[in-house]
């Protein structure tokens, strides 16, 4: 029996259910709805401003809809009925959260939502909460096919992606000196001299950095290459940013303290020690 196409009309009402706002028993009913007329939602969507919904529950509607179908009719279903302003605005409205739309839509949508969501450009890259900001859409897009390519896309003053996070995440380690790599590591599955798989081996070293490796893993990075791309960043003698951003960090506690009135024990003596420490790192890696 032929449905009744009435009946899969995707309302305003509809959308808003899709995020929760009528409960969970009118959520369930507007996943099955969209379920059955995704392209439907997608053109009531539209873009935020003429569905009625705010920002944000367009976001999540926009999620919800995206989940009941495939990676590939998801991206489709965006480009088919979403101007490339829109999708921006909504992939950057979820930046926070774990996002489909960031997960499926195209690497120009997602770099875009990203630099959308730092800010202003000339501003940007010298804030701490730059850093955490970049930090959350890493963790959100590392499991992306294209992760690597997401990684050397330049975002800012000609630098990539992997530069600050690679940087971002050696400053939040605070600044530890690297040990030289000599070896490239044996893969597990790998074929010995003699034709045999071996276990996985990794240089020595690697022990040494286990803090940053830790770090990268929960990036998505993989720990030798990014610590070789480190060792030629600090290197090149260009780290910046972040000396900026530790002042910032300092100037910014100092400023609550004020504020609130309240000194905490041993604050003022902490920060200036964190400071010398900084410029002794920095003096022994010759930056």
């Amino acid at each position: 029996m032929p449905v009744n196409e009435s009946l899969l009309v995707v309302s305003t009402g509809d959308l808003s259910n899709l995020t929760g706002a009528g409960g969970a028993a009118a959520k369930r009913d507007a996943i099955a709805l969209v379920a059955q007329n995704p392209a439907g939602a997608m053109a009531r969507l539209k873009e935020s401003k003429e569905s009625g919904l705010s920002l944000t529950e367009a976001a999540a509607a926009l999620d919800e809809i995206l989940a009941t179908v495939s990676p590939e009719e998801g991206r489709q279903l965006m480009e088919d009925h979403l101007t490339p302003g829109a999708r921006v605005e909504l992939i950057a409205a979820r930046s926070d959260l774990p996002s489909v739309a960031a997960h499926i839509g195209s690497i120009e949508d997602v770099i875009a939502a990203m630099l959308a969501d730092f800010g202003d450009p000339d501003v940007a890259p010298a804030t701490v909460d730059f850093l955490f900001t970049l930090k959350v859409w890493a963790g959100n897009l590392k499991d992306r096919e294209d992760w690597g390519k997401i990684l050397d896309s330049t975002i800012y003053e000609g630098r990539t992606f992997r530069w600050f996070l690679l940087l971002s995440i050696w400053n939040d380690a605070d600044r530890p000196a690297l040990l030289v790599l000599d070896d490239e590591p044996i893969r597990a599955g790998q074929l010995d001299e003699f034709g045999n798989e071996v276990e996985s081996v990794e240089p020595s070293d690697l022990y040494e950095n286990s803090v940053l490796i830790g770090m990268f893993d929960e990036y998505g990075l993989d720990p030798v290459s990014s610590l070789r791309r480190l060792q030629v960043y600090l290197q090149s003698r260009d780290v910046p940013v972040f000396d900026r951003l530790r002042q910032q960090r300092v100037a910014r506690q100092q400023s609550e303290v004020n504020y609130t009135g309240v000194w905490r024990k041993g604050t003022e003596v902490e920060e200036a020690q964190a400071v010398i420490a900084v410029k002794q790192a920095a003096d022994e890696l010759d930056l």
